[in-house]
This record gives C-alpha cells, structure tokens and sequence, in this order.
C-alpha cells in the first residue's frame, strides 16, 4: 500500500511540472500584449506633450544677508593707482577709464584729490601711440626752394581735434573727470587750472569743458588765455615728449578760428613770417579764415617778402589770397599773373605741363556749388580773359571744360535749370 502510493504522488509530481515547464503555443507572449502599437504610442506623447499638470521644484527663498558697509576707496588711492599704469601694457587704457570712473562716482569728495595732483605740473600717457617719436621724420621740404620745415605744410592740414573716446594723458583725464561731477566746485577747479596751465591742449580740453557746464559764460577768459600762450610760445614745442604738447598751436588756432577772434589778427600779423623766412602755416590758415577776403592785404604782404623761399609756402600764401576770386579785385590780378606766370614756364612747342598751372585752375574750380550767382559770373569773365589772353590750345581746350561746370553751376543756382549739351 505504502508502495503504491508513494508511485502515485512521484507520477503526479511528474505530471504537474511537465505541465508547469512544457511551452504553450496559444498563450500571448507578455511582450507583444504590453507593447501598444504606433497609434498608441503617439496617443501617449500627445497626452503628454498637453499635459499642463507638470510640478515645478520651488527653493523656498533665504532671508537675504545684510551686506557690509562698503568703505568708500580714497581718491589719492585712485589717483595713485593711475600714476602706476604701465605706457607698455595693452590693458592700461581699459585699467585707466576704470578708475577715472570711480572717482567721478565720488563727486566732489575727488576734487581735492584732483586739485592737489594738477598743482604738481605731472603728466603720463596711457598709451604708446601718445607717446611723441623721439626721432620724427624730417619735415616735407618745399621743392627746389629752400626747406622750411612742416611750418608751412600746417596751412593745408586741418586744426587737430582732441580724443574724446579715451583721454590720451592723465592730466587729461582728470579734467575729464572733473567735468563729469559737474557741480560748482568742479566748475571752480577748471577755472583755476584754465588760469595757470600752460598747455595748448589743457586750454583746448577746458574750452570745451567749460562750455558744457556753463555755455557762454567764460569765452573771453578762453580767448584772453589763448592769445596769451599763442604770443609768448609762438614756436612748435618739437622736443615735447607728448604727442599732444606738439599739437599745441594746432588746438589753440582751432579756438581763435572757432571764436572768429579778431583781437589777436595784428599779433597773428607779426607772427605769420618768421625772421629766418618760415611762413607759419597755422597763422596763415587762422588770417584766412577769420578775416575772409580782408586778410588779402596782410597776404600780400606776404607775397612780396624777399624772405620767403620755399615753394610751398609761396603756394600757400598764394591759395590763401585765391580763395577770393570774385569778390576781390586783387585776387582776380593775382590769378590772372599766376596763369601767366606758369605759361612762361612751359617749354617752347611742348605738352602744357598742367602741374604749374594746378593753383590757378584749383582756384576757378573751388566749391562752385557754394557760389553766389555774381561770383560764378565773375569766374566766367576770368576764364574768357584767360582765353582771350594767351593763344594756348590746350589750355583753351581745359576752359572750356571748366566754362560747362561754371554754365551748370550758374543754372542751378538762379533755378534756370541745366544747358543743353
């Protein structure tokens, strides 16, 4: 019996794990019942792509520490800082409108500061480039005359212009600053750098200064201090070590110009030709420009010094008097005598060397847009005078082209429109 049984438990053992362990082929497979099908699927991430349930995390806030006070930094330790920038280091320039800032930041607490620093007649640049060359390049000399030096080279070049963007001198930069705080103490500290600097450039940056904080109000201190320096240093500081400082006479006959200062014209008069002959360019442009075609006289004078060798500064002073055909009978003579003068010197039967005649001819063609209706007319007479003058083919040929543009010019500015080609 015993036997019998334990046969029946070991066949029914069998049976339930051949049962447990033989595969069936009609049950689903559990992953092909769990994967959903591609429409599904884009179901489910289109749900949650809607979905407007998502949980944003919050970091709830700490109380905000209290900040210590802040120790307001020295205006002799700011300016001492500037003092140690290095010309050489490229970083020096961004370094130095940084801590020029910071003492704009303190008011009028830096002006005592600024003040103590202007008395010591200190300077530094804060880059190279503000550095003059030691050994500059020989000045431009004037042909086959006499060199002169770059004096009367100034004559054609523009009155230079301060940097704004970034000032090139510490000095510089402190009035800069001094203008920024604005107040009446800063106002008080220019006036008093004004009255005992002796820098062309100082006066040129406080010009400008003083007429942002108080337009108007100290133009004839401006002029009286720069008629000054113009009278006692009348020369070029060649051997100053700052490129600023060399540009000195530059900056303070731009003022004068500005100004249309007339006071200084019978200084200006004794200055414009030197002892040695040097024609002085800058006082030749500032007679010009201030007085107009009433300068022509001076000019003349001019002209007609036996001391004047240098071909460029005859062709200045020439230009000078040019710029008034038209409206001056000596102009038109003295045009008429420089065309005159460049016919005598071309070569029998040869080519018209256009080159002696570039004075004239520039001076016939300047600014015609700009014209009154009688100065075009008159410039018209002067070119069929030219013609009826001297039997010259090509320079006949070269009038005729400028008598169109006198012809156009003429139109346009009466209203009678262009002449037919």
């Amino acid at each position: 019996m015993k036997t019998a049984l334990t046969i029946l438990s070991a066949a029914l053992l069998g049976s339930a794990l051949g049962y447990i362990l033989k595969p069936n082929a009609s049950a689903p497979k559990p992953d092909a019942a769990a994967a959903p099908n591609s429409q599904e699927r884009a179901e489910q991430l289109r749900q949650r792509a809607d979905s407007k349930q998502v949980e944003f995390i919050e970091i709830p806030s700490q109380p905000a520490a209290q900040p210590t006070a802040a120790v307001a930094p020295r205006p002799e330790a700011i300016i001492a800082q500037l003092t140690e920038l290095k010309v050489d280091d490229a970083r020096a320039p961004r370094r130095a409108v940084y801590h020029l800032e910071r003492l704009v930041d303190l008011g009028d607490a830096a002006l005592p500061a600024i003040s103590a620093f202007m008395e010591k007649d200190q300077d530094m640049a804060f880059s190279a480039q503000s550095i003059a060359p030691t050994n500059p390049q020989p000045a431009k000399g004037g042909g086959k005359g006499k060199r002169s030096g770059s004096e009367p080279w100034n004559y054609f070049r523009p009155y230079p212009r301060l940097q704004m963007t970034l000032p090139e001198t510490l000095r510089l930069g402190l009035l800069e600053v001094t203008t920024h705080i604005g107040t009446s103490a800063a106002e008080a500290l220019l006036l008093e750098v004004l009255e005992n600097t002796g820098r062309g450039v100082e006066v040129a940056y406080l010009e400008l200064a003083l007429q942002k904080i108080s337009p108007d109000q100290h133009v004839e201190k401006i002029l009286a201090v720069t008629r000054e320096l113009l009278a006692i240093a009348p020369d070029a500081n060649t051997e100053a070590s700052l490129a600023v400082d060399r540009r000195a006479r530059g900056y303070l006959y731009a003022i004068l110009v500005k100004y249309k200062d007339r006071v200084f014209v019978p200084t200006a008069q004794k200055l414009l030709v030197r002892a040695d002959g040097t024609l002085d360019g800058h006082v030749l442009g500032y007679l010009r420009r201030v007085l107009g075609a009433d300068a022509i006289p001076i000019l003349q004078t001019a002209i007609n010094d036996n001391r004047i060798t240098d071909d460029v500064a005859h062709y200045a002073v020439r230009d000078a008097v040019l710029h008034y055909i038209g409206e001056s009978p000596a102009a038109d003579a003295l045009l008429l005598q420089t065309v005159r003068d460049g016919l005598a010197r071309q070569e029998e039967n040869g080519r018209l060397n256009w080159g002696v005649m570039k004075l004239p001819l520039q001076a016939l063609y300047r600014n015609l847009g700009e014209q009154s209706a009688d100065s075009l007319r008159a410039r018209q007479r002067l070119v069929q005078q030219i013609r009826d003058e001297h039997d010259n083919q090509s320079l006949s040929d070269g009038l005729v082209k400028l008598d169109v543009q006198l012809e156009a010019a003429l139109a346009e500015r009466t209203g009678e429109g262009a002449p037919d080609k």
